[in-house]
């Protein structure tokens, strides 16, 4: 088991994180604080960092996202407009960087651009491009393909993100 923790600077939260691998899966499960609320979220991925699933609570509100086959389904409803999304993108999680970053393997040099099932604060979800592109060992280039936000990202030797300058650094 992996624990890891992260301070988020823009809105001020701490994030707390235990990694489980085991053979038929990858879990996490995470507690963030921040302004006095606290989401708790559990993420089930493949072993080859595909995602799977994932719960999220927030005081009262629950979200459930599920994907099997290129198809999602957010909250029970099947969402169409998700199907070419492969990963999950938590605006208040580093961690969902993670899952592109050991799922695409890329060498230094390469990039790759791929759709994500984004969750916003409010827990909206909608499909959003992005790019990620291997700058060396540990940092990457993170792309908004909208072309509103860019950032380098980075992390250790697992891929979990040591520095994400503005937004978040390791605890």
């Amino acid at each position: 088991m992996t624990v890891v923790a992260w301070r988020g600077t823009d809105p001020a939260s701490i994030e707390r994180l235990a990694l489980r691998s085991e053979p038929e899966r990858i879990r996490a499960e995470s507690t963030l604080e921040s302004g006095g609320r606290r989401i708790r979220y559990s993420l089930e991925l493949s072993p080859l960092w595909w995602f799977r699933s994932l719960l999220l609570r927030h005081g009262e509100r629950e979200l459930r996202l599920e994907r099997s086959h290129c198809t999602w389904r957010v909250d029970g409803e099947r969402r169409d407009d998700l199907a070419a999304a492969v990963d999950i993108d938590l605006a208040l999680s580093p961690f969902t960087n993670t899952l592109p970053i050991r799922r695409l393997r890329l060498p230094v040099g390469a990039s790759a651009e791929i759709v994500t099932a984004y969750v916003s604060p409010d827990l909206a979800v909608q499909p959003d491009g992005q790019r990620y592109t291997r700058l060396d060992a540990r940092r990457y280039r993170y792309e908004a393909l909208d072309g509103g936000f860019e950032r380098e990202i980075e992390v250790d030797d697992e891929g979990l993100v040591v520095d994400y300058p503005g937004l978040f650094e390791r605890a």
